[in-house]
């Protein structure tokens, strides 16, 4: 998992910790993370957290677009297979609503079709919990929320 330490250790080395230290503070990028699995969710809001994102969590596609509405995130990582909202259904009203705020797709389905249509509805990106990495999902979003 990402350390914090380790990161800010990489960071002096650099050069860039003490530039980064003497910027004005700013807000972190604000993450929803939604999966129905209590496990997949408390996973993933640590790896975001200890990479400096504010995360809130949704448990289902109902929950996700209240939280959607009531605070509008950054940027939202979003399961597929859900009771209730599945959640090419919460992706396809987040688009009726924005069409801004990246989505990013974490689902176990890994097929073709089923990226594609992800891809149709406006996801910004698709990973497979098989092949879910840290690295490369925290550096996706930090790409995609952009210059804070």
């Amino acid at each position: 998992m990402l350390a914090a330490a380790g990161l800010m250790r990489q960071s002096d080395r650099r050069g860039r910790g003490t530039r980064a230290l003497a910027s004005p503070v700013q807000r972190p990028s604000r993450v929803l993370v939604v999966d129905d699995s209590a496990v997949v969710r408390d996973l993933m809001a640590q790896v975001l957290e200890h990479a400096g994102l504010a995360v809130s969590v949704a448990s289902g596609g109902g929950d996700a677009l209240t939280e959607f509405s009531s605070r509008r995130p950054d940027i939202v990582l979003l399961d597929i297979d859900m009771p209730g909202i599945d959640g090419f259904e919460v992706l396809r009203r987040i688009r009726d609503v924005d069409g801004t705020v990246p989505v990013v797709m974490l689902s176990l389905r890994s097929s073709p079709a089923d990226r594609h249509r992800a891809e149709l509805l406006g996801a910004s990106a698709y990973f497979t919990k098989a092949e879910f990495q840290e690295t490369t999902l925290v550096d996706t979003l930090r790409r995609l929320i952009g210059p804070s």
